[in-house]
């Protein structure tokens, strides 16, 4: 079993990696105290079309990542594009 993260499980949770960072931007400017709504409006409509273009481009693709800790199939596919709905 390998030890290190590879980059084939890094691309297997870009969508996760993208909705945190996401997240911490909007956050960021919530914190630095930016009153305009829209930008923090843009930026995570961005985050959610990016992380959605990430899942619907990887379609189809299945595997283990992590040494076999997470599972990467339709199902899981599925469920990434409900939640972000």
């Amino acid at each position: 079993m390998p030890q290190f993260i590879t980059s084939s499980d890094l691309a297997g949770i870009a969508p996760e990696i993208i909705l945190t960072l996401t997240a911490i931007c909007v956050l960021s400017l919530g914190m630095i105290k930016i009153s305009k709504t829209s930008i923090s409006l843009s930026i995570a409509t961005l985050g959610i079309v990016a992380a959605g273009t990430v899942i619907l481009k990887e379609t189809g693709s299945s595997g283990l990542l992590f040494g076999g800790m997470l599972k990467i199939n339709l199902f899981t596919e599925f469920f990434d594009l409900l939640y972000l709905a």
